[in-house]
């Protein structure tokens, strides 16, 4: 699917991930692919629809959330559902983890984790419109570096460049960002 075929209800273009149950960590998937052909990385991104919160108050969302997750549980779990794949090759990118309020608990802790993953299995979700599992994304989409750097959501950013960052010392991937 290309970008501009998806619903001008989905604003934003997030990487893949979610909260645990217990809203104490938040774990998001940034899968890359280098493409040989034209020397170039690709991010896996979903199309997300900010107001979905807001609109969709009373749809049920299916989910497989479990009690005490670990952020890797969680990490895999919501990249299998917004994207279909399961990442098996990740590593957490330390140095932009963020932790600050809970909204679920007042008074505890949140942490946002992020995780550069190398090699995932699976098939690539195809459909249209809103997710079943989750209405708030759309189907999964490749994007290039330089297309997703202007459209990415700002929140999500930072967790981009210190993905370039690792990727520059990979030596298939580190021309694709130029010098």
């Amino acid at each position: 699917m290309k970008l501009k075929e998806i619903s001008e209800e989905f604003d934003q273009i997030r990487f893949p991930g979610g909260t645990s149950k217990e809203g104490d960590h938040f774990c998001c998937a940034i899968t890359y692919k280098y493409v040989p052909e034209t020397k170039k990385v690709m991010f896996l991104v979903v199309p997300y629809n900010s107001e979905a919160h807001k609109t969709q108050r009373n749809h049920v969302v299916d989910t497989s959330k479990n009690e005490n997750e670990s952020p890797e549980e969680t990490l895999i779990r919501e990249s299998f559902e917004e994207t279909g794949l399961v990442p098996k090759i990740f590593k957490e990118m330390h140095y932009i983890r963020k932790t600050g309020p809970n909204r679920s608990k007042p008074g505890e802790l949140h942490t946002k984790m992020y995780f550069l993953v190398e090699e995932a299995e699976g098939k690539l979700l195809e459909f249209s419109g809103h997710n079943p599992i989750d209405p708030e994304t759309a189907a999964p989409i490749w994007m290039e570096y330089k297309e997703l750097y202007a459209r990415l959501f700002p929140g999500h950013i930072k967790a981009l460049d210190a993905a370039v960052k690792i990727l520059r010392m990979d030596k298939h991937c580190c021309m694709a960002f130029g010098y």
